[in-house]
């Protein structure tokens, strides 16, 4: 219901994946209606568009953020955005969506039990070539499942929820950390 206007290119609906679904989608100009999101949401731009600018606002803050391939975007639980713009149509976009709690494991390890707006970070622009490779992992297994392809599903949703509460947890790092140098 958020994207009204968008085109549903693909979507993870009926693969049996658990902690993480993702939709790839075109999304024409126009303004998207205020949301407030009950999951986490990671968007990702599989193309890039000429002169294409997302415009949002959340939390506080207008991010105005160019469309190029690769972006990554992080909506948190509960985050209001108030409006979004988008400049140009976009061609392939790839949402994912994570639970409002990590799965039980993992929230007991990590030492937290929500997704919430107090506990990640509303963020555009984020380069994080981690959380590009899961996306697009979770993207080739939603175009063409395999036997395994829920199992890959599952661990890679393990990995992007430990990746966003390490890298973007409010409180913690103002970003991904450098890459490592060969030594």
């Amino acid at each position: 219901h958020k994207f009204p206007h968008a085109r549903l290119i693909a979507s993870s609906q009926g693969l049996g994946w658990q902690g993480v679904a993702a939709e790839l989608r075109s999304h024409p100009a126009g303004d998207i209606p205020a949301i407030q999101p009950d999951q986490v949401e990671v968007t990702i731009a599989v193309r890039g568009e000429r002169d294409a600018v997302v415009s949002r606002k959340g939390a506080g803050q207008r991010q105005e953020t160019a469309v190029v391939p690769g972006q990554i975007w992080i909506s948190p639980v509960g985050v209001v955005e108030d409006d979004i713009r988008i400049t140009r149509h976009l061609s392939a976009i790839l949402h994912l969506y994570l639970p409002a709690s990590p799965p039980h494991t993992l929230a007991e390890a990590l030492g937290t039990h929500s997704f919430g707006a107090d506990s990640l970070r509303y963020l555009a622009g984020v380069e994080d070539d981690l959380v590009r490779q899961v996306g697009l992992s979770l993207l080739g297994e939603m175009m063409a499942p395999s036997a395994a392809g829920r199992l890959l599903a599952e661990l890679l949703a393990q990995t992007l929820t430990v990746r966003l509460l390490q890298a973007y947890a409010i409180g913690g790092r103002s970003g991904a950390p450098p890459t490592p140098r060969a030594g």
